[in-house]
């Protein structure tokens, strides 16, 4: 589990598709942030719920740059 102040991995992570890659050691390296993970894009409850209720909350005004990780092939 990750826990606050630990390292970000230097890893490329894909946003809608393989040709887009984004470094979240790279996004966070200068200010803070928050990484949301969920256990699957686009599925009904994460879609419809979780991810705007997230996204929304009071919370994350003051959380720096907000990514929403899930673990899918890249072309989901």
């Amino acid at each position: 589990m990750v826990k606050q102040g630990d390292s970000i991995p230097d890893v490329d992570l894909h946003e809608d598709s393989p040709r887009n890659k984004v470094n979240l050691a790279q996004e966070l390296a200068s200010g803070k942030g928050l990484i949301i993970g969920v256990p699957a894009a686009f599925s009904p409850s994460c879609s419809d719920r979780h991810i705007p209720d997230y996204l929304a909350s009071d919370k994350l005004k003051n959380a720096g740059k907000v990514f929403v990780v899930s673990v899918n092939d890249a072309f989901v």
